[in-house]
């Protein structure tokens, strides 16, 4: 059986339940991961986000079925929520 990723939307909410990442709006729908590990910042003001917007924008259109990325480096004290926002409005 060949399982593919889920759709995703910034509207979606996934949760989990028992062993399965669902859909919180349908928990018979399971979530399944398709995932890349996202770089460290690509220049050291890691507040200008752009560069990493940039990295979002080929990830989306090299595979369009990733849905999850994995962040290694961030730093607490700056806003990321354009960076978010970004990645939530191209289906992250």
């Amino acid at each position: 059986m060949t399982v593919q990723a889920s759709p995703i939307t910034w509207k979606d909410q996934v949760v989990v339940n028992g062993n399965y990442f669902v859909f919180a709006t349908n928990p018979s729908q399971r979530f399944y991961i398709e995932g890349i590990a996202f770089p460290v910042a690509p220049d050291e003001n890691p507040k200008d986000m752009r560069g990493w917007i940039a990295i979002l924008q080929q990830l989306r259109k090299a595979s369009p079925v990733i849905n999850t990325i994995r962040i290694y480096q961030i730093y607490p004290r700056h806003d990321y929520s354009e960076f978010l926002q970004a990645a939530a409005d191209m289906g992250f």
